[in-house]
């Protein structure tokens, strides 16, 4: 930031959205680009992601988890208390699913959860290993 140094420290400490801002690194810069291409060259990867998405989804209400309402390939399994979510994060660990729980102060209190996000290139055998785990962690949990 360039100007008189009264100026530079108000605003560093007035304006919020610049103390959260940062320039992104030309490689990321890059790799969204090439990303893009990716996209528009390939649709049915999204098609894949989609269907997976929906997989995963439907599986995890099937088993009985709570899922907050979602058009997202990020699915959101709510737990509630931080210490359940916690354990139920540790026995996945187990069972060889690392998804870690998101407590507070990232969530309110009361609104602990594990986020999984689910790929185009994620494959039916993995999704449905990935809802034998949740399946098992769940009940050893109490979650189910």
């Amino acid at each position: 930031m360039v100007g008189p140094n009264d100026l530079i420290q108000y605003l560093i400490n007035v304006t919020r959205p610049f103390i959260f801002t940062t320039a992104l690194p030309p490689a990321i810069a890059a790799a969204a680009s090439a990303a893009i291409v990716v996209i528009q060259r390939e649709p049915e990867r999204r098609t894949r992601l989609w269907s997976n998405r929906q997989r995963l989804f439907n599986g995890m209400q099937t088993l009985g988890f709570r899922m907050t309402p979602t058009v997202s390939p990020i699915l959101p399994i709510l737990v509630g208390n931080a210490a359940t979510a916690s354990a139920f994060a540790e026995r996945l660990l187990t069972h060889g699913i690392y998804a870690s729980a998101i407590r507070p102060p990232t969530v309110p209190d009361g609104t602990s959860r594990i986020r999984f996000t689910v790929t185009s290139e994620h494959t039916t055998e993995q999704i449905d290993e990935a809802l034998h785990a949740l399946d098992l962690a769940g009940r050893e949990t109490g979650l189910l």
